[in-house]
């Protein structure tokens, strides 16, 4: 093991090992992300048959919670089968799934699996994971409300920042030694950090905030989610109005400058005609994000 915790190389050991448990004493037992990254990975290149064994962990009571956390991280496509799992004759069984459903609804924000918590905290079908399910909700429902508030708060303070920011010199010297510039940038690591509730939040405001929106959804790109980002702006997109519409295309022709996987063909689906002023305005969010 390496001096600060096992590393990426122990993680792909394991992989070729086929020893998941294994991985998920891992992710269990460190905060590095590198490694909990790394784990993410190799479990995703495992493919059906990690996550099947990951379902199986959930009937396992010292694995449960980190192979539930590890199955919301992979991907949404276990939600199904945790909702079948609260149907289980096993108590412990149905308790990996409502951590499961939890943590897709925490982390993920899933409204699906909120609604599936207070179905099941109102079930007397289960009362054995009906308490649990109630504090669950509840704990939901309050870091939903504080993290939507803060969300806002890092938009706003962000568009602020940019206004005042172009207002100053534009010579090198001034933007590398800007401390707005420091800010606004650590005000957007702040907002991408809470990956999927700050994407569908932003979505939501996508017409209220302009560029710094399109930022927003190139930064959950490259720094967190990666392509995940792209079939929300997709489903957003035909219902979006005029202004909203903008945001939406920028931030796909950005990602598709970053060669983000999907982007490009999510642009020629789109079937919106790309103007001289949207690929402009593109342009602009990803020199002042990404090159400036």
């Amino acid at each position: 093991m390496a001096l600060l915790g096992p590393n990426a190389a122990e993680v792909q050991a394991l992989q070729e090992q086929g020893d998941v448990q294994g991985m998920l004493r891992i992710y269990g037992g460190t905060k590095r992300r590198d490694t909990r990254g790394a784990t993410i990975t190799a479990l995703r290149a495992m493919g059906e048959p990690a996550r099947q064994t990951l379902l199986e962990t959930l009937a396992d009571e010292e694995l449960q919670r980190t192979a539930a956390a590890t199955l919301v991280e992979i991907s949404a496509a276990s939600f199904d089968d945790v909702t079948a799992l609260l149907e289980s004759g096993d108590p412990v069984r149905r308790a990996g799934a409502l951590y499961t459903a939890y943590y897709y609804a925490r982390y993920r924000d899933m409204p699906a699996a909120l609604a599936l918590l207070q179905t099941t905290a109102a079930g007397a079908e289960h009362d054995d994971v009906a308490a649990a399910a109630r504090a669950m909700v509840e704990k939901v429902e309050q870091v939903d409300e504080e993290r939507t508030r803060h969300i806002d708060e890092l938009l706003a303070k962000i568009s602020l920042l940019l206004q005042e920011e172009s207002l100053q010199p534009k010579t090198t010297a001034a933007k590398m030694f800007s401390a707005k510039r420091r800010d606004r940038v650590d005000a957007m690591n702040s907002l991408v950090a809470m990956r999927y509730p700050a994407l569908h939040r932003v979505l939501e405001r996508a017409g209220e905030f302009g560029d710094t929106a399109v930022a927003a959804l190139v930064g959950l790109a490259l720094n967190e989610i990666g392509s995940e980002v792209i079939p929300p702006i997709q489903e957003a997109l035909p219902t979006a109005d005029k202004p909203a519409k903008g945001v939406l295309m920028k931030a796909l022709l950005c990602l598709r400058q970053a060669r983000v996987d999907g982007a490009a063909e999510a642009v020629d689906a789109s079937g919106i005609r790309i103007t001289e002023s949207l690929d402009r305005g593109a342009a602009k969010v990803y020199f002042t994000w990404i090159k400036g």
